[in-house]
């Protein structure tokens, strides 16, 4: 085996590797955002209607808090950014 062939057979292995792990993060990432929070499941009926709506064609962050600061609902991309963990801002 030549060394053209091995840094060929080196970067598939690589590419294969980067395409595995971009499929596992974004199934992860799809998950957590369709897991319901505990705020969540009481709360939906105090927001104004449209605002699930807005939030899903925002491609900036939005996150919406109630009272205690716990987060009630937030765009794809603050998930995505990591500013909402497990129904609390982590930032």
């Amino acid at each position: 085996m030549d060394v053209n062939a091995a840094v060929a057979a080196a970067a598939a292995i690589a590419g294969l590797c980067t395409g595995v792990i971009a499929v596992l993060a974004f199934r992860w990432s799809e998950r957590e955002q369709a897991r319901p929070t505990r705020t969540s499941l009481h709360t939906d009926a105090v927001l104004p209607p449209g605002v699930d709506t807005v939030l899903s064609v925002l491609r900036s962050s939005a996150v919406v808090l109630d009272e205690s600061d716990a987060v009630v609902k937030a765009s794809s991309a603050a998930y995505a950014l990591g500013l909402v963990r497990g129904g609390q801002l982590a930032v």
